[in-house]
């Protein structure tokens, strides 16, 4: 896969949430920090055509690769993810240029956007309804299991 990124570049600036890139005199690319997937995530907002680029911000309930397989959607925090899923739907962006999804017209952002903090919430629910069936800690690779052979 690093071979598909090409030659490597040297990083000439690095991005803040609310910096503005200024493309030529009628147009421009605002910043803003969405730190869903990473905690670097940025989305892009082009204010002249109502479009923003999102990248891997919003999951769903995973990403399904050509296999069939559903990758889980993978985010840092649960937090961060929530909050960067507010400000995606604040944009009310005309288009959202995902990372997995495709570009969304404002109708299917919502959809996804809801998908989104449904899986969160659902997730959440297994999670806590594994953790008060268990009988003492569990470890990570326990909580995995018995996540996966209860719901998933």
């Amino acid at each position: 896969m690093i071979g598909w990124c090409g030659v490597p570049a040297p990083v000439s600036r690095i991005l803040h949430d609310d910096d503005f890139l200024v493309l030529d005199r009628n147009a421009g690319i605002q910043c803003i920090a969405v730190p869903s997937h990473t905690r670097g995530h940025v989305l892009l907002y082009q204010k002249q055509l109502d479009t923003a680029f999102s990248g891997d911000s919003i999951q769903g309930g995973g990403i399904a690769l050509t296999t069939g397989i559903y990758v889980f959607p993978l985010y840092d925090s649960v937090e961060n993810y929530l909050l960067s899923l507010r400000k995606i739907g604040d944009l009310q962006a005309k288009y959202v240029c995902t990372g997995h999804c495709g570009i969304l017209d404002r109708e299917q952002t919502e959809s996804a956007l809801n998908e989104s903090k449904q899986f969160v919430d659902t997730h959440s629910q297994y999670l806590l309804e594994v953790l008060r069936k268990s009988s003492g800690p569990l470890s990570l690779h326990e909580l995995a299991a018995a996540l996966h052979e209860s719901y998933y």
